[in-house]
């Protein structure tokens, strides 16, 4: 959203999907981005998250802005994402690197949606997905990451921190996508029923869940 900068301008942060700038039949993404930076120039910054800040607007500029974003189909007063899939990050993955073994970019929103299907829409957790060990979207910093290990299977890591400061334990091998958003329904639902204070995933699980077994992996 927008946001004043120190220098009176204005900036405005897009949240992107994946990474993956581009028009569908719902949101003109691509195109509304393109018509906004020859119309308007702003410095276009790209982030650690795969998202966009174009920087440097002028204050009367913002309604046209505005204008353009929602012809395209972009809530500019209250993007639609919730804050799981805001957090959720994916590497490109099949079928544009030749070194992925297992899908990311392509898979990640249909897991968000059995997430947010399954109640947990409002968890501020960071999910990231990668389509093999190169792990591009820093799969073994977040809080709970995924990397691929063969066609639709992972290994799922838990106990990193939502600031990537700290690295994820092994908690269960070659894990197929269709039980995934189980098996991290049952994390989320625990680490809620458990949690008294305001205590983050990932702090959770590197107390509670990676001690439970060796290398993080649930004792039986």
């Amino acid at each position: 959203g927008w946001a004043t900068q120190k220098n009176g301008q204005l900036m405005f942060g897009v949240w992107v999907e994946g990474g993956r700038i581009k028009d569908t039949d719902s949101l003109k993404l691509r195109s509304a981005l393109r018509e906004v930076v020859q119309k308007f120039t702003p410095e276009v910054r790209l982030t650690a998250q795969q998202n966009l800040v174009l920087a440097n607007f002028k204050p009367e500029d913002r309604a046209a802005v505005d204008s353009i974003l929602k012809t395209a189909g972009f809530n500019v007063e209250s993007p639609g994402e919730t804050p799981i899939r805001r957090w959720s990050m994916a590497c490109p993955a099949m079928p544009t690197c030749g070194l992925a073994v297992a899908e990311s970019e392509r898979y990640l929103p249909s897991l968000m949606t059995e997430l947010e299907k399954r109640g947990h829409g409002n968890d501020r957790v960071s999910i990231r997905v990668s389509g093999c060990p190169n792990s591009c979207s820093r799969p073994p910093t977040a809080e709970i990451g995924l990397v691929g290990r063969s066609l639709a299977m992972y290994s799922v890591y838990v106990g990193g921190s939502f600031e990537g400061t700290r690295l994820a334990r092994l908690l269960k091998d070659n894990v197929t996508a269709v039980e995934l958003a189980p098996l991290l329904s049952e994390l989320l639902t625990r680490w809620r029923a458990e949690t008294k204070a305001i205590e983050a995933f990932g702090d959770w699980a590197a107390r509670v869940i990676v001690p439970e077994g060796r290398s993080g992996v649930p004792a039986a």
